[in-house]
């Protein structure tokens, strides 16, 4: 703890100063009364007291603060996101073991970390208590979840778990990192590559008039389809319904 005033040092000592020439005035216009008690211990008692009390109300007229400092040290945490989806099992050789191996690493973090566990599918839980049940796997929603949590905390690292299947919200590599933490993941599933087909660009006028035709340009990404025919419908939402708009099917050779 540490006084403080808003003032510079030395008005400290001019409130000492002002202290002892208060006592020395009073001592020397009573001096031949006091000298004539013959009593030199009450004498320099009473003096004293005089300048103490007025060194501390000059003092206090600086008006002064108490500040003290209190230092507390918190572990940085350490995040494990499990993906909770029924994908995952399918993915396991073993789940059981699977969920050992994360307990012992849970335990190994825990001596240098604060280790939180959440699970998520369809919905986001903090929780160590995996089934892999889900229906639906939501990553970005995971990963907004964890920002809007841990936002202003000393995270240290993110271990996702998860065989990066997921079927609701957005591509998870396009959700922002606030927390500024690395991220380390959990390879799971079949690490053969699957058939995929999926749009990676789309052009089209930015202006169009009303009942005006205009070309819509798209590439197509396709991996191992060879000699496949995918066929590319244009939809136009029309409230909780699509209206198709063009069909065309594309040999992939």
């Amino acid at each position: 703890m540490q006084v403080f005033t808003d003032y510079p040092f030395w008005f400290w000592l001019l409130c000492i100063a002002a202290g002892l020439l208060f006592s020395a005035g009073m001592y020397y216009r009573e001096r031949k009364a006091w000298q004539a008690t013959g009593n030199s211990t009450i004498i320099l008692l009473l003096s004293f007291l005089r300048f103490a009390a007025v060194s501390i109300i000059c003092f206090l007229l600086l008006n002064p603060y108490l500040r003290s400092s209190n230092t507390v040290s918190e572990k940085p945490i350490v995040v494990i996101a499990q993906d909770n989806s029924a994908s995952i099992a399918s993915g396991l050789k073993d789940s059981v073991a699977y969920k050992n191996a994360l307990s012992e690493l849970e335990k190994n973090l825990a001596k240098d970390f604060e280790v939180r566990t959440y699970i998520f599918d369809d919905d986001f839980t903090e929780s160590d208590a995996m089934h892999f049940q889900g229906k639906s796997t939501n990553i970005s929603n995971a990963f907004t979840e964890l920002q809007s949590i841990y936002r202003n905390l000393n995270v240290a690292a993110i271990v996702l778990g998860s065989d990066g299947i997921y079927n609701v919200g957005s591509n998870p590599l396009y959700v922002k990192n606030n927390l500024v933490a690395p991220i380390y993941t959990i390879a799971i599933g079949d690490t053969v590559p699957k058939k995929d087909v999926r749009i990676t660009r789309v052009q089209h006028n930015n202006l169009v008039y009303l009942k005006d035709k205009f070309r819509v340009i798209s590439d197509v990404f396709a991996m191992f389809c060879n000699n496949t025919n995918v066929n590319v419908i244009m939809r136009e939402i029309v409230g909780d319904s699509f209206r198709n708009l063009g069909e065309k099917t594309i040999a992939i050779n």
